[in-house]
């Protein structure tokens, strides 16, 4: 069920939904520390357990690293990064299955 979508900038998009774990937002495109801050936000707002799901996320600017970074120091759980963008957030996280 996908309780948000939004897009900032068209640049990159965010749905947020629930499964049995908690929240997933899942994340897409490029972002950009611009984005990030609403992404922030986003997150900020849901209460319990939280996983972005990166398995689309394109690429992400330094601001925008920084961002996640704290979110994961935060508590919330990275998830399905690929690996080079692992690699850029210090992973390591839950990656992408094959299959």
């Amino acid at each position: 069920m996908v309780l948000a979508d939004v897009a900032a900038d068209m640049t990159f998009r965010f749905t947020i939904g629930k499964d049995a774990r908690g929240h997933v937002v899942r994340v897409a495109g490029q972002l950009t520390g611009d984005g990030s801050a609403e992404l922030e936000r986003a997150v900020a707002s849901l209460s319990g357990q939280v996983r972005l799901d990166l398995a689309d996320l394109r690429s992400a600017d330094g601001p925008a690293l920084d961002m996640l970074r704290d979110l994961r120091a935060r508590g919330v759980v990275l998830a399905r990064a690929s690996p080079y963008l692992s690699l850029l957030l210090g992973g390591p996280y839950e990656t992408k299955r094959k299959g």
